[in-house]
């Protein structure tokens, strides 16, 4: 979405690639008696397109230049013989000079496709090119922009230089930005653009960001646990530990969210209630010696009051 945007059955070329497919099947099923190369052909192309078209059997991926390698099979055994009746080749052998025309038109497919190849296989140089290339040949998809945004904001957290960083978490945001104005409700490119604000130190943007996450998922346990982060910061323990308590709620195997959960708790002298959380943080990772020393220290505060 949306490169290709979605069309009823009013677009005229709907109806024609329906026409056109029930023209083939049509064809192809009456022509099976006499072993017709090109209804083979048809039954190949649709057989093997059949399992990654979504319309049998829904597979979770979109479109992807992968799922033809198999049906393109077909259309390309169903050129060669299409050029042979064209040229009105003798495929016995015996005309050399049809034959001499086929190798020509060959050459010229084979030299136009390689270099295709070579050019494409520049944009598989690094992750890099690859994305920027996506976001260039597809610049109305979501996707794309998406996953270049993503890069762009991996690379500039992890850049020493703060010229370079500052260069590529603007370049991120922008990204972001083209992506969620394509597609205002993927909220995971909201999430996305939350952790690039907060590390951009541009705090209130990454808050409405996490909210704009919950609004079209609630279920995002993430969103929560980064929205009490940034409350925390503010000094509202409060409201904090309200949005840790829902992501441990929504993911009981979310870490951080027990963890920041049970600190929160802690910090609001809600001992009896941190325990819990302490315990949980504890059971997911025994290990983490922080959490483990500040449950000890919750415990002997509990023992206390009581």
């Amino acid at each position: 979405f949306n490169q290709i945007p979605p069309v009823g059955w009013s677009n005229i070329y709907t109806i024609l690639t329906v026409i056109v497919c029930f023209g083939l099947m049509i064809y192809a099923i009456i022509k099976t008696k006499t072993r017709d190369v090109f209804a083979f052909c048809i039954f190949y192309f649709f057989i093997t397109m059949s399992i990654t078209s979504n319309i049998i059997i829904p597979i979770g991926a979109t479109m992807a230049e992968r799922f033809l390698f198999l049906p393109s099979l077909g259309f390309c055994i169903a050129v060669i013989f299409l050029v042979n009746k064209l040229l009105k080749i003798d495929i016995t052998g015996k005309s050399r000079r049809k034959f001499t025309t086929l190798y020509i038109v060959s050459a010229i497919l084979i030299v136009a496709c390689l270099i295709k190849t070579i050019v494409r296989a520049n944009d598989w140089k690094d992750t890099i090119s690859l994305y920027e290339s996506g976001a260039k040949d597809s610049p109305n998809s979501a996707r794309t922009h998406n996953f270049l945004a993503n890069e762009y904001s991996t690379l500039g957290q992890a850049s020493s230089d703060q010229n370079t960083k500052s260069e590529l978490l603007k370049k991120a945001e922008t990204e972001f930005k083209t992506g969620l104005s394509i597609y205002p409700k993927d909220y995971e490119s909201w999430y996305n653009i939350g952790v690039l604000y907060f590390a951009m130190g541009n705090i209130p943007e990454a808050e409405k960001a996490n909210r704009q996450v919950i609004i079209y998922n609630p279920k995002f346990a993430k969103a929560y646990n980064n929205i009490g982060v940034i409350e925390g910061q503010r000094g509202e323990i409060k409201s904090a530990s309200d949005n840790f308590k829902k992501a441990a709620d929504i993911d009981s195997n979310y870490f951080d969210a027990y963890t920041n959960t049970a600190s929160a708790l802690f910090s609001l002298k809600e001992y009896k209630s941190a325990e819990p959380y302490f315990k949980r943080a504890h059971e997911l990772n025994p290990q983490a010696k922080g959490i483990n020393d500040q449950m000890i220290e919750n415990e002997k505060r509990l023992g206390q009051e009581k």
